[in-house]
């Protein structure tokens, strides 16, 4: 948003110098981006009267001409296609400097030059060189231009919250500004605000013209009023430079002055040529399914029933909020117009807005919830119309108000700057407020009736009273050493809590956290090794999509963190550690309804040990991401890990597990990228991944560690080797010797595996180590034996080993 120095000055009495001026609005939440002057210079630039052209007798292309600049005449060789005896324009003489281009005495084809007509660029006024610019012929020569137009100025951009669509323009910035020129001198509010004064004709407006509006939830409100006898011509310099230096382009003088009233009291108004409404009627409405209207950027659009039109009798002329039709324009033979001045609901002018791709000044405006200057905006436009085109105004204003009453709450005062930490006096508050607009009436002691002007559409409860005077007294007036605290009502869910840890565990192993968007593309999905036709290509579709990229919600977590991997590869990183914990969306079997489910997915990739003069180096795989899960079901305490071997698209086979847990809860799974799958995407080596949920591993998780003493009595250990059939796993030994249920059996530990020769085809080599222990006694070789020789049976029986 740009913001003119000059004008600030104009609406309130201030102090403050262009750079303190910008640290001020800094403090008080308009952040300034950048301050620049803006114009040049007007020292030895007055108003000339052209008294003789003739053509320079060597150069086409030039004139040259006898110009009565007040206390002499001129001889100025001019370049300008268009000039012409008789013409009043601007005049540069020598000594004058504008911008970089500095007036001196020169000779032109041999022709003496003592000056310089000049066009609108070269005074900052417009972007238009192609003619010289004309002044009024009424102008005195030799007035100084300065007189008639403002020369510099200093230009603010601010970065205004979309939450304050009251500061999207001078007034509401000014009103800014004497808040707190009232407060630093203890004064009332120095507003200079523009007087309006409206000479109207006897006939109503109403007597003229009919407005309905159909749907009152998208436009609370709609005001129009007529203004006859119009003279639709160029705009005054004053008012062209402002408009041109605002970044606006000047147009004609009705244009502009919508545009005018726009940045002064930041409410959109529109110009229709009133003789172009049929029927003299405003109808405001729903467009129809591909109803057709063509905007003013001539572009034909093609609607839908969420769009509210404003129509007449037969058909559709504006884009409520947006833009204007062709059918309806102000041109140069206009000579009665409506004025429009409405509130059109934010949400609704937002997504007409992006579904045509179109935004607009009034589009940016309204989105945000631009309100409270309804009438005034359109008063003052009505004044200007009156004043710059010589426009009657009919009597009174049709107003269609459907607007909810004023916002009001209950304020505990004392409660409101203990938030802040600070001691600020009800007189001073009351004061700050007031100076804002709010108006308060007290109940009891501290509690008072705040009543929200129609323009803060963003207070809406105590909190943001706590704001306002903080912004007032000065953030960086609340006390270092203030000490909050907090406390909840309800404790932190479990699973929250075990979310956290989980982050903990993971990152203290050495990952990294990754953060990815929920929404992504099908191709993203697709990369990751789904087949068409799998399960997690039916994806949930965004209806109006911004970008092909961020189109539908992921069904796989792990994808996200392939292309993190791609990207950090690309870059020559080495050793690639990443986890992220998110939501994955998936259709339910209920049309019409999702399942949205929280989960943790780790991504490894590199080398797990780096060659050193210990050894060579070993690179990551499926038991180094296995390693990691044990760690994270050990921390929480979880029992009965158990990887099963599994297929899953994109997947290894033969390196891929399902996870459960105690009581056979599957929790996930955990596999190598399919190599074909890596080489497409560009990877070489290796790529362990895994998605767990976390919903699963909370349920399963006890917060309470249960310890135990160091063992009294002294283990006894057993080896064996078995010859087992390749179908078998290290799970189902596992599993087979835990069912036992021995009582002084301790653990079962893998040692050896071995696949080669003096072992038969389709078969293996393991080794276990079985620990045995009593809480209470020694054991004997006796007991150990017993219980040994029971395993074994069990192994033989159940799957068919054989004892090496």
């Amino acid at each position: 948003m740009l913001i003119s120095y000059n004008w600030l000055k104009e609406l309130v009495d201030f102090p403050y110098l262009p750079e303190e001026l910008s640290k001020i609005l800094t403090a008080q939440g308009m952040t300034v981006d950048s301050l620049e002057q803006s114009g040049v210079s007007y020292d030895n630039v007055v108003v000339g009267k052209i008294l003789e052209v003739e053509k320079h007798p060597d150069a086409d292309k030039l004139s040259v001409c006898i110009v009565d600049v007040g206390d002499e005449t001129l001889q100025i060789v001019c370049g300008a296609p268009d000039v012409a005896a008789g013409q009043t324009v601007p005049v540069a003489k020598i000594g004058a400097k504008l911008g970089d281009l500095k007036i001196k005495k020169g000779k032109l084809r041999g022709i003496e030059s003592f000056g310089m007509c000049c066009a609108a660029d070269e005074l900052e006024i417009s972007d238009d060189h192609a003619t010289l610019l004309y002044l009024d012929n009424s102008l005195k020569a030799g007035t100084p231009l300065k007189s008639i137009v403002e020369d510099t100025d200093y230009i603010f951009e601010l970065d205004i919250a979309s939450n304050r669509p009251d500061l999207l323009n001078h007034i509401g910035v000014a009103r800014e500004i004497a808040a707190r020129v009232a407060m630093e001198n203890n004064s009332a509010d120095t507003y200079k605000f523009p007087e309006i004064n409206i000479e109207e004709k006897d006939v109503e407006t109403k007597s003229c013209v009919k407005v309905y509006v159909e749907d009152t939830e998208r436009c609370p409100r709609y005001t129009a009023r007529i203004i006859e006898n119009i003279e639709v011509k160029p705009s005054p310099l004053w008012m062209k430079a402002r408009l041109h230096r605002l970044g606006m382009r000047p147009i004609n003088n009705i244009v502009d002055i919508t545009n005018y009233v726009l940045l002064e009291y930041g409410h959109p108004l529109h110009a229709f040529d009133f003789e172009k409404i049929e029927g003299g009627e405003i109808i405001v409405r729903r467009a129809a399914d591909n109803e057709i209207i063509t905007t003013l950027d001539d572009i034909e659009r093609k609607l839908d029933n969420e769009i509210i039109l404003i129509a007449d009798k037969e058909k559709g002329v504006a884009l409520a909020g947006v833009m204007g039709g062709t059918n309806s324009e102000v041109t140069d033979s206009t000579k009665t117009i409506l004025l429009e001045s409405a509130y059109f609901s934010g949400p609704n002018i937002r997504k007409t807005a992006k579904r045509l791709v179109l935004q607009s000044e009034s589009s940016y405006r309204f989105e945000r919830g631009v309100a409270g200057s309804v009438i005034n905006a359109s008063m003052r436009a009505t004044q200007l119309i009156s004043e710059l085109a010589e426009g009657k105004p009919l009597k009174g204003i049709v107003d269609v108000n459907n607007n909810p009453p004023q916002k009001k709450f209950e304020l505990n005062y004392k409660k409101c700057v203990g938030l802040l930490g600070m001691d600020i006096a009800v007189e001073k508050g009351e004061k700050i407020l007031s100076s804002f607009g709010f108006s308060l009436s007290q109940k009891e002691n501290d509690v008072f009736e705040v009543t929200v002007p129609e323009h803060r559409v963003d207070v809406v409860r105590d909190v943001d009273i706590s704001e306002e005077l903080a912004r007032m007294v000065g953030y960086n007036e609340i006390p270092s050493n203030t000490q909050a605290a907090f406390k909840s009502e309800k404790p932190l869910a479990k699973i929250a809590i075990c979310r956290q840890k989980i982050r903990e565990i993971l990152a203290g192993s050495g990952m990294l956290e990754a953060c990815n968007p929920s929404l992504v593309s099908v191709d993203l999905i697709k990369s990751a090794g789904i087949p068409d036709g799998a399960a997690e290509l039916d994806v949930i579709g965004l209806a109006n999509a911004s970008t092909q990229d961020h189109s539908v919600m992921r069904t796989l977590l792990y994808s996200g963190l392939i292309r993190n991997l791609r990207h950090n590869i690309s870059r020559k990183a080495k050793d690639v550690r990443l986890f992220e914990i998110g939501r994955t969306y998936t259709k339910s079997a209920n049309a019409g309804e999702f399942n949205e489910e929280e989960k943790v997915a780790l991504i490894l990739w590199g080398n797990a040990i780096e060659k050193s003069w210990e050894g060579n180096a070993r690179e990551t795989d499926f038991f180094d991401g296995s390693g990691i899960i044990e760690l994270i079901t050990k921390k929480l305490g979880i029992q009965k890990l158990q990887l099963t071997t599994a297929n899953h698209d994109g997947c290894h086979q033969g390196r891929t597990a399902d996870i459960s847990i105690e009581n056979n809860v599957n929790v996930g799974w955990i596999a190598e990228l399919d190599p074909k799958v890596a080489r497409k995407l560009d990877i070489t080596g290796r790529v362990v991944i895994a998605e767990l949920k976390i919903a699963e591993i909370s349920g399963a998780w006890k917060p309470k560690r249960e310890y135990r003493h160091l063992p009294r009595f002294p283990e006894s250990t057993r080896d064996i080797a078995l010859l087992i059939s390749n179908e078998f796993t290290h799970s189902d030994i596992v599993k087979t010797v835990e069912n036992e249920k021995i009582s002084i059996f301790e653990s079962v530990n893998l040692f050896d595996l071995y696949h080669g020769e003096q072992v038969p085809e389709g078969k293996k080599s393991m080794a276990y180590r079985i620990v045995y222990r009593a809480v209470d006694r020694t054991l004997t070789d006796k007991e150990v034996d017993a219980a040994h020789a029971k395993i074994i049976k069990a192994l033989t029986e159940k799957l068919n080993i054989e004892i090496r």
